[in-house]
């Protein structure tokens, strides 16, 4: 199991460099829509991945513990509202627009996206890991 929790930290260092290396983006380039709409193909999965293996199992634990399932659900609208604001975001730019908009955009977003994959990493992660090796001992 921690395999898989390599394999996701490792995506989520993926997802936040795609950000931070657009950021020099010029939005108004004829690369610009291929690689937004990689990054939004790349979020995507990542999400479907985790919402697939590591948040079912944490809510089947959660139903005996209440900090848990406070957790996840103070996770699950948190990640359903970032979704929608980085898909959003991806989608708006991916026809261009102002560099200048971007550019304030893009960087506050991926600030943000650093932090929440650090907090997911530390707290969802750990609790994942605690869950499945009391499971296997």
């Amino acid at each position: 199991m921690s395999d898989l929790i390599h394999q996701l930290e490792s995506e989520h260092a993926s997802l936040v460099d795609s950000f931070n290396k657009i950021k020099r983006l010029e939005i108004n380039s004829d690369g610009a829509p291929v690689q937004l709409q990689s990054i939004k193909v790349a979020l995507l999965a990542h999400l479907k991945k985790e919402n697939e293996t590591v948040y079912p199992k944490l809510r089947e634990e959660s139903f005996n513990n209440l900090q848990l399932q406070r957790t996840l659900d103070l996770f699950a609208r948190d990640i359903v509202r970032l979704a929608t604001v980085f898909i959003q975001f991806l989608d708006r730019y991916s026809k261009g627009g102002s560099q200048s908009d971007y550019v304030k955009d893009i960087n506050r977003l991926s600030m943000i996206m650093s932090a929440f994959a650090r907090r997911e990493e530390d707290i969802i992660f750990s609790a994942y890991k605690d869950f499945t090796i009391g499971r296997a001992a």
